[in-house]
């Protein structure tokens, strides 16, 4: 009969069915009325295996009178186990679990204590006779007291013995026997407290990868409740790498395996609340990222449920309270409903209640007590001064931990709590709080235990001080902090779309950080130097990845071929993961090893001699002189506005007095809604003059027209514009109406790259060209003249046709009239010119989307990417259509997310682009022009920038000769048809000012 209640309570295991469960206890009374006249030995049996019985079924029920009724069981059974060695450490083993249990529900330390003696007496007389069958359930049970303990008393010693036993069960574990998933589960959760008490990224990839180990090992043996448990603490894992990393697939697939665990695990089993705890967690992470209100209501009502679920279990539900009061606050800060901040407000004071060791429960009272001193009308500072220690406390308990990755969150709410009392008492109450803040501050942002978001929040806060103190020295120093870190919170191993919504949150930055480090009274090139480290580091990624290595791979393969396999793991879209017939989805984490394996690899190529700036940027003074630019300029607009000018020999700055980032923000959203007219269009052209380029050009000495030199003697300026001022034409500044030759078109030859990086990748290109001369030059033009739900642009294909017959006197031309994504795809790899006239669109919210209409779909950003040209690299892409040179994303306008951007990282050298709509007119004039001057000077790297340059000229005089002989016609983009009067006061400004050229002269 015990055999048959082990049998079932087996099956019971495997398949959760309650019935197996009450059957096996039913037997097991049977078995112990039985075995009171057998031997003590066989009684001790029947008293545990109920005892064990009665355990299950509280945890799926949760009725005290059914652990009371186990834990005397199975105290009969240790006093009936003293001279039976081989029985008596499963007996204590299962005691030891059952006290542990009772300890959760009344928190009473005796229980735990006790547990902790069965389970460690069972322990000492199991531990060396690992192949005994019991040896594992032992061990793991003492494992997870000891981690309980650890929980509680925060003593780490307790979480690094539980760590070494766990890892030496799963060392000694087959993964067949099914508690290998257990094993693999604990060591995760184990793995994730350590991370929370030493602040160790390396313990979240492992718990990751330990967690997908378990759900992979429960998936094949069908334990359901061990599958949902491991489901849950996947979920946990990939919450905290979220965070670390802000990967979209990490919380998409924690909000998957919240949601299966919790519709796998009965409502009444003993950890349900814990799992529904979980989802709630997940989804008010989700609306932290996506902002949808639904998410925020779930996760309160889920939130709501699983406290109600906790009632009476004092070692949980203070955190569930804790956790609701953060909910209820978020949801304040949404709708502004006072009744939710008061709520909040009364759960965080009742977690505090439950848990006042918490540093966690302290935080979110301070938060809150700040929060309602801040938002009402009549300023109680009793309530700040609340506020003020309990944010001080949680800081406090959490310095007791070695290395919080929680601390410098903490510290943040400790400063801006000193900083509002500062502020509202206008230093009334001394220079202490203000002194106070800014200490926090100072060691908050230096807290690399901390996630790199957070500790740039920090770094900003100080930053913001100091300014308003004018201490430019501090505020450099933050702001070179907080640059600094943007590479890490934009990681190769995370989407695109993951890095643009990190940095999106920091648009600016850079450009205020370089303003700091002018006032500071660094040198041109430490502030130069700053800016770039802060722009454009998505791109930058890509260029890392497209480097020329041939020079390595003759002196060390073994370091190349690495290097190249590991950018290999990391191109692979993150979005798509593994094969959907997979049981566990583990590309992510492939990408983060990925890339840890990257950086190592980085280190050891620059130990290598003549590689120590490997993937480092070259002095920008080695991108002029000779053939190249002779100036870059770059325009740095922040709270104040300066300029860089790098010339072959130096670098130097000066301020810009009168150039305003408010103005120009202005110009540059009139122009975007097109609410601009023409007089106002050279109002702007004017301003940028008197503003920006004409104090320019006086410093580097051009000060007349330069018409009567010949075409390769003219100045060649680089723009590298930063914030509003990328949507400017600088190319196209000054007065053009008195034709008196105070103009930048008058003067030099302008082109735009956005950022050093782009400038130097592609003068790398242009070398890489240059090697590769025995390759056959081929021109692939395209036009769409009919776009299914564009207008049609009719002088697309007469422009294309033109075009296609200049480009015939020198080298073959492939001409598509209607091409598809695969054609033109597939025949960039082949051409030297690419030209497309036909509509493109600048996607409004994800510049990925941003794309080239074709017959058949778009091509998009996210493609041309995707491409690897720079191995033949192309010499031009004409881009013939409206607004290819700008992002619509002004929180990204620095990361230079647009279609010409795509193109030169994709390998082309150079690129010629518009800044917004242009007519189908205008478009096919000036694409004519363009290559008839290039007929005339050859096609070069050095004619491309004038031929754009000869072709607005010409442009612009036609205007000014006659202002009354253009009617508007379709442009090339998503908009509707347009058209303006046919008869002008002024020229029309937009057959000419909005095309630019990118890329290299040489």
């Amino acid at each position: 009969m015990l055999d048959l209640s082990i049998y079932i309570n087996q099956r019971y295991l495997a398949t959760s069915t309650l019935g197996d469960l009450e059957e096996s206890i039913h037997l097991g009374r049977q078995c112990i009325t039985i075995a009171e006249h057998q031997s003590i030995e066989d009684l001790a049996v029947c008293e545990m295996s109920l005892g064990n019985y009665l355990t299950d079924m509280y945890s799926l029920k949760r009725q005290k009178h059914q652990l009371d009724e186990a834990i005397k069981l199975l105290q009969n059974a240790a006093a009936h186990t003293n001279a039976t060695p081989n029985l008596r450490p499963k007996v204590l083993c299962n005691l030891g679990n059952a006290l542990e249990k009772m300890y959760q529900l009344s928190c009473n330390l005796a229980d735990l204590d006790a547990a902790t003696d069965y389970l460690k007496e069972g322990v000492d007389q199991i531990k060396d006779f690992v192949d005994q069958p019991d040896w594992n359930k032992v061990i793991q049970t003492y494992s997870g007291n000891l981690n309980t303990r650890f929980q509680v008393t925060k003593n780490e010693s307790y979480l690094d013995s539980s760590l070494f036993w766990v890892q030496k069960l799963i060392g000694h574990t087959s993964p067949t026997n099914p508690l290998w998933s257990c094993h693999k589960r604990l060591f995760c959760d184990l793995l994730l407290a350590r991370y929370q008490s030493r602040g160790q990224s390396q313990d979240i990839l492992d718990a990751v990868m330990s967690a997908e180990d378990s759900i992979e090992s429960t998936a094949s043996s069908r334990n359901a409740i061990e599958y949902c448990l491991s489901l849950c603490s996947l979920s946990k894992a990939l919450i905290a790498r979220y965070r670390k990393a802000n990967s979209m697939a990490d919380l998409n697939r924690a909000m998957d395996c919240a949601t299966e665990a919790v519709n796998g695990v009965p409502t009444t089993h003993v950890e349900y609340e814990a799992i529904l705890k979980n989802k709630s967690t997940v989804l008010s992470v989700r609306y932290e990222r996506l902002k949808d209100q639904s998410h925020l209501d779930e996760a309160i009502y889920l939130g709501l449920e699983a406290y109600r679920e906790a009632y009476g279990k004092g070692s949980t539900q203070g955190s569930h309270a804790s956790h609701l009061g953060v909910l209820f606050g978020t949801r304040y800060k949404v709708k502004g409903d006072l009744n939710d901040l008061q709520t909040a407000v009364s759960f965080c004071e009742k977690a505090l209640t439950l848990e006042s060791s918490s540093f966690a429960n302290h935080h979110h009272l301070a938060y809150w007590l700040k929060v309602l001193f801040q938002d009402s009308q009549e300023k109680n500072f009793d309530i700040l001064g609340r506020a003020i220690n309990h944010a001080e406390e949680a800081l406090a308990l959490a310095k007791a931990v070695s290395q919080c990755p929680e601390m410098s969150k903490i510290g943040y709410n400790v400063a801006e709590a000193y900083e509002i009392r500062f502020q509202e008492t206008d230093g009334r109450s001394n220079m202490a709080d203000r002194v106070r803040s800014k200490e926090v501050l100072e060691k908050m942002m230096a807290f690399e235990a901390s996630p790199a978001l957070i500790r740039i929040n920090c770094a900003l806060f100080r930053a913001a001080i100091s300014s308003c103190e004018s201490d430019w020295d501090r505020m450099y120093r933050a702001a070179e902090v907080a640059v600094t870190l943007l590479t890490i919170i934009s990681p190769r191993s995370v989407s695109q779309r993951d890095q643009q919504s990190s940095l999106s949150e920091f648009s600016g930055l850079a450009c205020r950080a370089a303003s700091a480090a002018i006032l500071a009274g660094k040198t041109p090139i430490e502030a130069l130097q700053l800016l770039e480290h802060g722009r454009c580091l998505i791109t930058n990624h890509r260029f890392e990845q497209r480097v020329d290595i041939s020079h390595l791979k003759g002196i060390h393969p073994t370091l190349a071929e690495r290097f190249e396999w590991l950018w290999n793991s990391l191109e692979t879209d993150p979005e798509l993961g593994d094969s959907i017939d997979a049981p566990i989805d583990r590309s992510i984490s492939r990408r983060h090893e990925a890339e840890r394996d990257l950086l190592i690899t980085i280190d050891r190529i620059r130990e290598v001699d003549g590689f120590d700036a490997f993937l480092t940027p070259k002095d920008p003074r080695s991108l002029c002189g000779n053939k190249a630019f002779q100036y870059i300029v770059v325009i740095n607009i922040s709270f104040r506005s300066d300029v860089f000018i790098v010339s072959g020999n130096d670098i130097r700055t000066y301020q810009l007095q009168h150039l305003d980032r408010e103005k120009a923000s202005d110009y540059v959203t009139r122009l975007k809604s097109k609410d601009l007219s023409m007089r106002e269009t050279y109002r702007l052209l004017e301003w940028l003059w008197d503003s920006t380029a004409g104090p320019i050009l006086d410093i580097l000495g051009i000060s007349t027209s330069s018409h009567g030199l010949g075409w390769k003697d003219w100045p060649r300026v680089c723009w590298v514009p930063t914030g509003p001022m990328s949507y400017l034409p600088l190319h196209a500044a000054g007065y053009h109406l008195d034709q008196e030759g105070r103009t930048v078109l008058d003067r030099v030859i302008s082109s735009y790259s956005p950022s050093l990086k782009f400038l130097q990748f592609a003068s790398e290109n242009s070398v890489r060209a240059v090697a590769q001369r025995q390759y056959q030059d081929v021109a692939l033009v395209a036009s769409m003249v009919y776009t299914v739900g564009m207008p049609r642009l009719p002088k697309a294909g007469d422009e294309s046709k033109a075009i296609a017959e200049i480009l015939q006197a020198w080298i073959p031309v492939h001409k598509e009239n209607t091409p598809s994504r695969r054609s033109v795809r597939e025949r960039l790899h082949d051409c030297t010119i690419f030209h497309f006239a036909g509509h493109a669109r600048a996607h409004a919210s994800d510049p990925l989307q941003s794309c080239l209409i074709v017959s058949d779909g778009d091509i998009t950003i996210e493609d041309l990417v995707k491409e690897k040209l720079h191995l033949r690299p192309p010499l031009l892409a004409y881009l013939s259509a409206c607004s290819t040179g700008i992002t619509r994303v002004d929180s990204l306008v620095d990361e230079s997310i647009h279609l010409a951007g795509a193109f030169l990282a994709a390998g082309f050298q150079n690129v010629i682009a518009s800044l917004w709509n242009v007519s189908d007119h205008h478009s096919a004039d000036v694409g004519k022009l363009v290559y008839k001057s290039l007929s005339d000077t050859g096609i070069s790297q050095s004619s491309l920038a004038y031929g754009l340059h000869r072709a607005l000229l010409e442009l612009r005089s036609r205007e000014i000769k006659n202002t009354n002989g253009f009617q508007y016609g379709p442009h090339r983009d998503f908009g509707p048809d347009e058209s303006g009067s046919p008869s002008r006061a002024v020229p029309d400004p937009y057959s000419w000012i909005s095309h630019i050229h990118m890329g290299w002269v040489n």
